[in-house]
Order: C-alpha cells, then sequence, then structure tokens
C-alpha cells in the first residue's frame, strides 16, 4: 500500500475531439502552441487547412502578445514557415501601437520570401492598408539579408515579387 503516493480523482473528459472521441480541454495558450509546431497548413485526416486557419484567427485574437512570442520561437526553433507567416499576418490586425510589433515583425523573418509570404497572406485575408508597425518591422528586416539571399529569393514569376515588397515597404 502506498503512503505517499496516492490515488488522485481525475475528473473526465470534457469535449468531444475531431475523431468524435472524448478529450480533456486545452487552454487557449496550449492549443496555440500545439497548432504553431504541428500545423503546415495543408488538409490533414480530420480538418482542412480552411478550417485550421480560422482557428489559429481565433487563438491569435485572444491573446496577440503569447501569439507573437510563439510564432517567432515556431519559426525561429522549429522551422515553421507558413504557421507562422498566417499568424504574423492575423496579427496585423491585433494590438495597435503595441510597442513589440515593429520587432516582432523583424524577429519572424528569417529568408527575403517570408516578407513576401506575410504580405501576401495578409492583403490576401485583409486586402487593406499595410499597418504601419508590419511597414516598418518588415521594411528593417531587409538589413539580415545580403545580395546573394536577395537575388536568391526575388520571387520571379510570383503573384508578389520581392521588388514589389521593397515598393509597398
Amino acid at each position: 500500500m502506498a503512503r505517499f503516493n496516492t490515488v488522485v480523482d481525475r475528473p473526465s473528459p470534457t469535449v468531444t475531439n475531431l475523431a468524435g472521441g472524448q478529450a480533456y480541454q486545452e487552454s487557449t495558450r496550449l492549443e496555440l502552441v500545439s497548432l504553431l509546431l504541428t500545423s503546415l497548413v495543408s488538409d490533414q485526416f480530420y480538418r482542412k487547412a480552411d478550417d485550421t486557419l480560422t482557428r489559429l484567427a481565433e487563438l491569435v485574437k485572444a491573446d496577440p502578445l503569447f501569439a507573437a512570442k510563439t510564432a517567432i520561437y515556431a519559426r525561429n526553433e522549429f522551422g515553421m514557415r507558413s504557421i507562422s507567416h498566417a499568424t504574423a499576418g492575423e496579427l496585423g490586425q491585433y494590438a495597435s501601437g503595441a510597442p513589440w510589433k515593429r520587432k516582432f515583425y523583424e524577429a519572424v523573418v528569417r529568408r527575403p520570401d517570408d516578407i513576401t509570404e506575410i504580405l501576401s497572406y495578409y492583403r490576401g485575408r485583409f486586402g487593406k492598408k499595410l499597418p504601419t508597425a508590419m511597414k516598418r518591422g518588415l521594411a528593417d528586416s531587409f538589413d539580415k539579408f545580403d545580395g546573394y539571399q536577395i537575388a536568391k529569393y526575388k520571387g520571379e514569376g510570383r503573384g508578389l515579387k520581392l521588388v514589389d515588397a521593397v515598393n509597398l515597404l
């Protein structure tokens, strides 16, 4: 008989997951981290890519600062590209005037084509004027790249080329 390691009553599962089984409710932060570290923004067995992006938008709205920190971590430590681009695009409409936004956009960009992907997502989803913090942060990120990287990722044949991003920013 265990004296110190006693049995603990655990609550029963409270929600139904996408597979139809019983599951425990995740916190919004845990769900955001799981989404950012496991999603490639493609159709999955139980969820379509559009559903993933819809849920991402809801989670980003709930806690923009945490979403920004998580997106930087997912991009820089795990190399998650598309989902971090979508998160950066979603963050464009939240936390207006926040002092961290400009630095966020500079930190989330690792390659020149990250800039065009973020801009394409934002313009495709919202279709409105770019926020100033996004413009300045993405413009600041150009200083990281040398001529070789700029030439390699110039985006010929794409809807938004790197030269278009330079003109926008």
